[in-house]
């Protein structure tokens, strides 16, 4: 004979949850919870404008503070290349202090010399060079920049 009270159980808690811990139950019922919650709230009024978000971008990028640097360097190049080099005097004596007929300054030969006066087409060529570096770095710059904007 069937006995009917082994064969229909009655579905009890066990049954249903039983690899399940009721810490995981509870914890998946705050999260579903706290999510609804932060569906419900309103959301804020603070709208970005696409001008705004284009000036923050070019204000916040790290890719351009570089080249800030680089600009600034560029004119720092520039203004050393400006200043050249020191002028220096020599003065050169020969056939001086020596015996027979170069015994005293009377047959002597003097060379006085200042090397910047040459030096100085040298230094607007330099300048020329920096100047159209930091011409290459700046349209990178502006290039740089448009593709943020972008």
């Amino acid at each position: 004979m069937l006995d009917f009270k082994s064969t229909f159980k009655k579905p009890i808690h066990g049954r249903f949850f039983e690899g399940i811990s009721s810490n995981y139950i509870f914890s998946v019922i705050s999260i579903l919870l706290f999510t609804s919650n932060l569906n419900a709230m309103e959301p804020s009024n603070d709208t970005l404008t696409i001008k705004e978000a284009i000036v923050k971008s070019l204000k916040q990028h790290p890719g351009l503070a570089s080249f800030a640097y680089r600009v600034q360097s560029s004119n720092h190049n520039i203004a050393q290349a400006a200043i050249g080099k020191k002028p220096e005097v020599s003065l050169v004596i020969e056939d001086a202090l020596g015996t027979g007929d170069y015994s005293d300054f009377s047959n002597a030969q003097s060379t006085l010399s200042i090397s910047w006066i040459l030096d100085g087409g040298l230094a607007n060529s330099r300048v020329q060079q920096y100047k159209q570096k930091k011409a290459l770095t700046e349209i990178e710059l502006d290039i740089k920049r448009y593709d943020v904007a972008a």
